[in-house]
């Protein structure tokens, strides 16, 4: 969990920061997205850990007291692959 509390402090530092609405949370699996707690199979130490309450403390102390989605690994690449390869076609750069 530290290492998603000090991503939180260096994106709070962003002039961007005050426009936050949400924060997107991927984990390995399984991942109980209603109640908001992981138990990746690797990590012994974080069965029924509750990231989504922890992460929502950690920005509302960095001043972003907004909601936070969490899903599975694997839902969060297969939304983000569309991002990661489309570029604006050359007309839209004109």
């Amino acid at each position: 969990m530290a290492a998603v509390t000090e991503v939180i402090a260096a994106l709070a530092r962003s002039p961007a920061w005050a426009r936050v609405t949400r924060c997107g949370l991927a984990s390995a699996g399984p991942v109980d997205a209603a109640r908001g707690t992981v138990s990746p199979v690797n990590i012994t130490a974080w069965r029924d850990f509750p990231v989504r309450a922890r992460a929502e403390a950690a920005l509302a102390r960095h001043g972003a007291p907004v909601p936070a989605v969490l899903v599975g690994d694997g839902v969060a690449m297969a939304a983000g692959t569309p991002w990661a390869w489309w570029s604006p076609p050359a007309s839209a750069a004109a």
